[in-house]
């Protein structure tokens, strides 16, 4: 899913037959950007802000939005994990820098009109 969801494809139904049809029968989605986006501001949203972060490699807590956007969090505590857990971690945080779309989070700050 990291794979195809930075590039707009879901294994998913298409988010627009939520809107649009009669009943959805769906439950669970892994959202791309611009179906994130399309779901506020079609329920009559304004986007303030759009982050995407990466908190799934990390044991880590969020304390603010600068948290977020500078990913310059502490460890909340330690974790014992084998070198070779480690080092797939650290290698896929520095493939998520430098691509931001492959990122496990997004976080929208929004406006209600």
């Amino acid at each position: 899913m990291r794979l195809r969801v930075p590039f707009g494809f879901t294994s998913w139904a298409d988010i627009h037959e939520y809107f649009d049809s009669g009943f959805h029968a769906g439950h669970h989605h892994e959202y791309t950007i611009e179906e994130f986006k399309y779901v506020f501001e079609r329920t009559g949203f304004d986007i303030d802000e759009f982050v995407l972060y990466e908190d799934g490699l990390r044991s880590v807590q969020v304390g603010s939005m600068a948290d977020v956007k500078s990913q310059g969090r502490t460890k909340s505590r330690a974790v014992s994990e084998p070198f070779f857990v480690s080092a797939g971690k650290r290698a896929l945080l520095v493939v998520t820098a430098l691509f931001p779309r492959l990122r496990g989070n997004m976080l929208l700050v929004v406006e209600k009109r």
